[in-house]
């Protein structure tokens, strides 16, 4: 809380340290930025800022009171400790201070819930919502932007229609959580809300104050050379979809000089140029050549396109590419499928791929695709969260009685691999280069970038190299396998 309090109320930056994602970014902080740090005690931060404090609320550290109890807090220019944390408070921070002791306010959680959408969700911020606890990373800028939060851990779906109906907007809001369960994915998009992952993105308070290096961000279009044999051509991307900030593999990534070298994927989240833009400073600072960073599944945050409701689409689609345009981002992975992302990407610069199904190319704009063919077994384009499927060699092909009814053999289709672990990708490779048969094809491997280490990737590599004498297999920058499917299309 007193983080996003000076953030709001003052010139100064709070900058929490917290395990070894935090110290890299200090270091990063100190040297790009010439920022100077000073250490400082829990206590004596209290005691110098004191004088920001208007309130203090104790909540039950082990009740249902806290998403109430922070809320509370942020509006009213105060703090929320439990009661362990408040015996460790000097007493002349505390002195004078409006103390409010809300553990036995609310009997139950119906009665916390009601008491915030009564009392304190007219005073947030429209059209921002969230669902947190004390650990939640974001709560500095939770805090900072007068957020409303709520608990959604009982009946998700009232709550989220109470929470749009208490928003007087005309357009798409965002919901910050920690829970990707595809029922409160879908709740969210019926309402107009995107879901925007609060996890592990700490001291955004402090990174978002920071000046914006002067840096061209701009990703050229590979210039693939291809020697018009048919081929299996891949493209490895590392998928954000569960988190704001995963750093940590890819530092060890581009530090190996084989996986340096190695045309491949990062997906990095483009809402971050508002709420860390260092983040993506750093990106272009030190990825290799051969990586091409591109958008985390669906943007902004993760959406249900079979539901998401259709007054808000333009504007998603306005924000989310101006945010692709401005950090250079040219490929976008959705989670839908071509009929039920059609409105959204009619308007899109970049290029799309969907995770859960097969992306039809036909060499002409993406507003005129039409729907392909599920090549994961049993995804539905609302259940797409990174799931690991076994393929459907049936359709790998694009060749299926459904595909061929809707649009002519010459498009290409691209396929979509999503895989956890090593079995998984030997499974799954080896149904689609037998289903490919003599034919050329085209398939994006996505792989959850919080378990792709570089002992993982060079695993992968390894393996498709012991394979590619006789499978004849290209990997290519997502771009770059976009391009050649495009450039095969409708010859």
């Amino acid at each position: 809380c007193l983080q996003g309090l000076i953030a709001r109320e003052n010139d100064a930056a709070v900058f929490l340290e917290n395990g070894e994602s935090d110290y890299s970014w200090r270091q990063y902080c100190a040297s790009e930025y010439g920022v100077f740090f000073k250490n400082i005690g829990y206590n004596e931060l209290f005691l110098q800022y004191a004088d920001l404090i208007e309130e203090i609320v104790i909540y039950d550290n082990n009740g249902y009171e806290f998403n109430t109890a922070f809320t509370m807090a942020s509006i009213h220019n105060g703090i929320c400790l439990d009661g362990e944390s408040i015996r460790q408070i000097d007493a002349d921070v505390l002195k004078g201070k409006e103390t409010v002791d809300v553990r036995n306010l609310w009997p139950s959680f119906d009665d916390a819930v009601n008491y915030a959408f009564e009392n304190l969700v007219d005073k947030c911020t429209p059209g921002y919502f969230a669902s947190v606890n004390s650990n939640t990373c974001l709560l500095d800028y939770l805090y900072a932007t007068k957020t409303f939060c709520i608990d959604l851990t009982s009946d998700s779906t009232g709550i989220i229609s109470r929470v749009s109906q208490a928003f007087s907007i005309d357009t798409f809001g965002l919901y910050f959580g920690s829970s990707l369960h595809e029922e409160i994915i879908s709740s969210l998009s019926a309402e107009g809300f995107v879901f925007v992952p609060s996890d592990s993105l700490s001291n955004s308070t402090m990174l978002s104050s920071l000046p914006k290096l002067n840096m061209q961000m701009t990703q050229d279009t590979p210039n693939n050379q291809s020697t018009g044999q048919d081929k299996i051509f891949l493209s490895l991307n590392l998928i954000d979809s569960s988190v704001l900030e995963s750093t940590m593999n890819y530092r060890k990534i581009i530090q190996s000089a084989d996986l340096a070298s190695l045309d491949l994927g990062i997906s990095v989240n483009p809402i971050l140029l508002e709420l860390a833009h260092p983040i993506i400073s750093w990106y272009y600072q030190n990825k290799p050549a051969e990586h091409e960073i591109i958008s985390s599944v669906d943007g902004i945050g993760r959406v249900d396109w079979s539901v998401f409701k259709s007054d808000y689409i333009d504007d998603l689609r306005e924000e989310t590419g101006s945010l692709l345009d401005k950090i250079g981002i040219n490929i976008l992975p959705l989670s839908g499928n071509a009929e039920t992302c059609s409105d959204f990407i009619s308007g899109i610069k970049s290029d799309c791929f969907f995770i859960s199904s097969k992306t039809p190319v036909s060499g002409s704009a993406p507003d005129t695709a039409v729907s392909g063919s599920d090549f994961t077994s049993g995804v539905s384009s609302a259940d797409s969260n990174m799931q690991s499927n076994t393929v459907d060699t049936s359709s790998a092909t694009g060749n299926t009685e459904s595909d061929s009814s809707q649009h002519d053999d010459t498009d290409i289709d691209i396929s979509s691999i999503n895989i956890k672990n090593m079995l998984e990708l030997k499974e799954a490779l080896s149904q689609f280069i037998i289903s490919a048969g003599s034919d050329t094809a085209f398939a994006y491997i996505s792989l959850d970038s919080s378990i792709a280490n570089d002992l993982f990737l060079k695993d992968i590599v390894n393996y498709i190299n012991d394979i590619n004498d006789y499978n004849n297999i290209v990997l290519l920058t997502p771009s770059g396998l976009y391009v050649e499917a495009d450039s095969r299309s409708n010859v």
